[in-house]
């Protein structure tokens, strides 16, 4: 039998697949459990902060986005411009992947595209498109630039030739947080009961 370590640890919506080939080595699995161990409790999502009190911009944006300076010079400027705007926020759990590569442990995150599809399909439908005139979207993950650029290609093929300020960001949680901001005049969907 050929000695060759081989550790591949995939996470998915919660649900661990392991593919070893054995004989792994003791302290390669030990450390790849650590990682794994780790990920699952490192989610510190939902916890937006108290103290944040600007009313300008809306409480539930991110951390990243918050902290950036161009942003909120840019939204100034946007709302400024724009009778409305609206808000738009989602979350994708990332899958992440362990896996050995010449005794060293490396994890990589991915784009869970099934569920983007999934929460794509419905992004819009609190807004009226034909009444937007700007966005902003903003993509802060772990995962590659092409993943990055391929979220940003969907939402600007919705909105072709509508011009699109875009921030990329850095997330270290496992998970993937897009948010757009809507700028135009009458821009949200309202639906009122007719009684």
């Amino acid at each position: 039998m050929k000695n060759n370590d081989n550790i591949h640890i995939t996470i998915q919506n919660g649900e661990q697949i392991v593919k070893l080939k054995l004989p792994p080595k003791v302290k390669l699995l030990e450390r790849s459990l650590n990682i794994l161990n780790k990920s699952s409790y490192s989610e510190e999502e939902g916890k937006y902060q108290e103290e944040y009190e600007d009313y300008r911009y809306p409480s539930r944006i991110s951390k990243e986005l918050r902290k950036n300076k161009n942003f909120r010079n840019e939204f100034n400027k946007a709302t400024a411009e724009f009778d409305d705007w609206y808000f738009q926020q989602c979350k994708i759990t990332n899958l992440v992947e362990i896996f050995s590569e010449n005794q060293k442990l490396s994890i990589k995150q991915n784009l869970n595209k099934k569920e983007w599809s999934k929460l794509f399909a419905s992004a819009f439908s609190k807004i009226i498109k034909k009444n937007v005139e700007f966005l902003f979207v903003h993509i802060s993950s772990d995962i590659s630039n092409d993943e990055k650029a391929k979220i940003l290609d969907d939402v600007s093929q919705s909105f072709f030739d509508l011009p699109i300020k875009k921030y990329y960001t850095l997330r270290k949680n496992k998970s993937t947080v897009v948010e757009i901001f809507f700028f135009g005049s009458d821009v949200e969907r309202y639906t009122y009961d007719e009684d």
